[in-house]
């Protein structure tokens, strides 16, 4: 898709991430990462099957729905766990020495908050390396809701994104990098599956409401495989004029 190739402004390499954070104090208690390289068509060449995973102490109790939602409770962060500054300098060290090379990306804006809140708690360690981040970022979500939308035209989760176009996600949700290997099966999808990003993208179009009345009917029944005519048209026309 050139728009989403024009977002990514000639960057071939990628690196996609989930967080999870604490209910409350908006702590990281696990991160998920997979680097990606794409080739000269910028679909996806390679990626790396394994992955980064740490877990993340918190100062904040991780809170009853975070651990129901993520299967993380306090005695694995205590048992697994390192500290947020252990857990930046391994991920620096896994993106290398060149962090502007890559476009970070992540599925909603939640992870880069739960970046900036814990760095701040934890005495702005690793500042530099966020802010890089953030520079260089794209939330896949804002991109593929634009063509793609759950039953009630909203917003898909990551997984109803997969589903909506004919994809099979990794199950465990939530897992960091189950999410992140999840988010990597996403951007292949709207990068090669073209018959159905136009079907979503139909429907989408064709539900839009900010239509004319007129316009709104023609799109529907073209999204019916109906065919319209000028007559069609004059018909909707003097329909919404009468």
């Amino acid at each position: 898709m050139k728009e989403l190739i024009n977002i990514l402004k000639g960057k071939r390499k990628l690196l996609f991430f989930d967080l999870e954070g604490t209910q409350e104090t908006k702590e990281i208690i696990a991160i998920g990462a997979s680097k990606v390289n794409l080739d000269a068509k910028f679909f996806i060449k390679s990626f790396d099957k394994k992955g980064f995973k740490q877990y993340v102490k918190s100062n904040g109790e991780i809170g009853k729905f975070v651990i129901d939602l993520t299967n993380i409770n306090e005695k694995t962060l205590k048992e697994k766990g390192i500290t947020f500054e252990k857990m930046i300098d391994k991920f620096k060290s896994y993106v290398g020495k060149n962090p502007e090379d890559f476009l970070f990306i992540t599925y909603g804006n939640f992870d880069l908050k739960l970046l900036h809140t814990t760095c701040q708690l934890h005495n702005d360690y690793g500042r530099n390396f966020i802010d890089i981040i953030c520079k260089n970022y794209l939330d896949l979500s804002n991109f593929s809701s634009r063509f793609v939308k759950d039953n009630n035209f909203n917003k898909c989760s990551l997984v109803e994104s997969i589903v909506n176009l004919d994809g099979t996600p990794l199950k465990n949700e939530h897992d960091p990098l189950v999410d992140t290997k999840n988010l990597i099966i996403l951007f292949d999808l709207l990068t090669k599956n073209k018959q159905a990003l136009m079907r979503e993208y139909k429907k989408v179009l064709s539900n839009y409401g900010k239509y004319p009345r007129p316009i709104a009917n023609i799109l529907k029944k073209l999204n019916a495989n109906q065919n319209v005519t000028p007559v069609d048209f004059e018909k909707y026309i003097e329909d919404e004029l009468n």
